[in-house]
């Protein structure tokens, strides 16, 4: 990579269950994409099981950027958090000097260098974070080109998630979901960003409309990417499970199956309709 070319990077930002993990799959179809998951990850847990099958500390990808020891950077305090917040629903701008020094900008050159090596077409990198405070970081430094997809997943999906997985998913999906949705629209406009929007049911039941969207979005074409995804070694450490192990058994096509309504009840189901 030339020392005046910036990084470009595609950044998916939204709520968790909502979808991010199998778009970066898709996204990452193609040779012009490098599928990283979820970056904010990085720094926990070092034995994560990679989609190569291997510990991440050993993995023939990663394995490099462990020994070389780099911090990423995940998410503020939780008292940061709040007035961070506070500064977006005032309409304000998070200042630079708001964040925590980490290399983040050092961590994904090198990865773009060695991956430009071994594949002279990539063009992107993808982070599959979400997390709205690493996006705000990301985007104060100015060597880094970020591209930002937000996903979004309806109410009554999310809380279901959120449900079956922890003891007061209910409340806390409500609340995850409400704010952290009000204060992703509030960022993107109160900074003029420029961003595409996707709906995680539009990337189940109709992916091939979803990822021309996104192409004509980034300027790369997805017209076979459901075959281009077939021959693709991916090395993805951190996001959904279940979305993770079915693309290191080898992908067999998207699952269509949405089953929330056996996670909520019929008084859980009328509640959110007061809200949706």
């Amino acid at each position: 990579m030339q020392k005046d070319k910036n990084i470009e990077l595609i950044y998916i930002v939204g709520t968790s269950y909502s979808g991010s993990t199998l778009l970066g799959f898709l996204l990452g179809a193609v040779k012009k994409v490098e599928t990283l998951g979820e970056l904010k990850m990085f720094n926990r847990n070092i034995h994560r099981i990679c989609t190569c099958g291997k510990e991440s500390s050993v993995c023939p990808f990663w394995q490099k950027y462990y020994q070389e020891e780099y911090i990423v950077f995940d998410r503020h305090a939780f008292l940061k958090q709040f007035w961070a917040a506070i500064n977006i629903f005032m309409g304000k701008k998070i200042k630079q000097d708001y964040f925590k020094n980490t290399n983040d900008y050092q961590f994904l050159k090198a990865i773009y260098q060695d991956t430009q090596q071994k594949n002279k077409e990539v063009r992107y990198l993808l982070d599959t974070s979400k997390n709205l405070w690493r996006l705000s970081y990301l985007l104060q430094n100015k060597e880094i080109n970020v591209h930002i997809i937000y996903t979004k997943r309806d109410l009554y999906g999310t809380v279901a998630s959120y449900t079956k997985r922890y003891r007061f998913g209910f409340l806390q999906g409500f609340l995850s979901y409400k704010i952290k949705n009000l204060l992703v629209e509030r960022f993107l406009k109160v900074n003029n960003l420029r961003h595409t929007i996707i709906h995680s049911k539009d990337i189940r039941f109709r992916p091939q409309e979803t990822m021309e969207k996104l192409g004509s979005f980034l300027e790369v074409s997805y017209e076979n990417f459901q075959n281009q995804i077939k021959n693709r070694i991916f090395h993805v450490r951190a996001g959904n499970p279940n979305t993770r192990k079915q693309f290191r058994d080898g992908f067999q096509g998207i699952r269509k199956k949405d089953d929330w309504r056996q996670h909520l009840s019929a008084f859980q189901i009328w509640v959110l309709s007061l809200f949706d």
